[in-house]
């Protein structure tokens, strides 16, 4: 019993010589047909903790089809069989996803990437909570966000009006309780 590992794919004639121990020989030739792998390759989007991740398959191969896809999200519970499947991880963390894909000759092959999953910013403002009608009353975005860093701001006054910046200063010109976000 011999292997070979076939570095391309094609058709190869394959040859056996056998001898007895007599002298006498007897040989035969086969074709062996080597299919190519498929390249599998995916990409994903980084996303936020209670998002839906999306996951965009790239894989391809040089001839034939590939028939199925097997992912594995990485956090010991996530699968899925088709080939751009979305999944909604439940804790912030780095997963290694993993991919399979199969061609329609059997050849299988695999990769793996990481991805992020971030947390959310824990938001917080401050805020003068009274004001009279003209004043300027200033907001100040106090939010964190665990090894990131918050990079847009969209409040609203709660009147109409709204804001881009980190920092606001913001003037009501009628009295009345209104309610800011962020």
């Amino acid at each position: 019993e011999t292997d070979h590992t076939y570095q391309t794919e094609g058709s190869f004639d394959v040859s056996l010589v056998v001898t007895s121990d007599k002298g006498c020989e007897g040989s035969i030739t086969k074709q062996a047909v080597v299919y190519p792998l498929p390249n599998p390759s995916f990409t994903s989007e980084y996303i936020c903790i209670g998002d839906n991740t999306a996951f965009y398959d790239n894989s391809n191969i040089t001839s034939g089809n590939i028939i199925s896809w097997n992912w594995n999200f990485g956090d010991g519970i996530g699968t899925a069989n088709y080939n751009n499947p979305s999944y909604q991880f439940a804790n912030v963390g780095t997963y290694t996803v993993s991919l399979t894909v199969m061609s329609d000759q059997l050849c299988e092959n695999s990769i793996t990437n990481n991805i992020s999953i971030s947390p959310l910013p824990n938001i917080d403002i401050y805020v003068n909570e009274q004001a009279c009608v003209d004043d300027e009353v200033k907001l100040v975005d106090l939010s964190l966000v665990d090894g990131s860093y918050i990079i847009s701001w969209n409040w609203n006054m709660g009147d109409g009006s709204s804001y881009d910046n980190k920092e606001v200063i913001h003037s009501y010109n009628s009295a009345g309780t209104y309610t800011i976000s962020l």
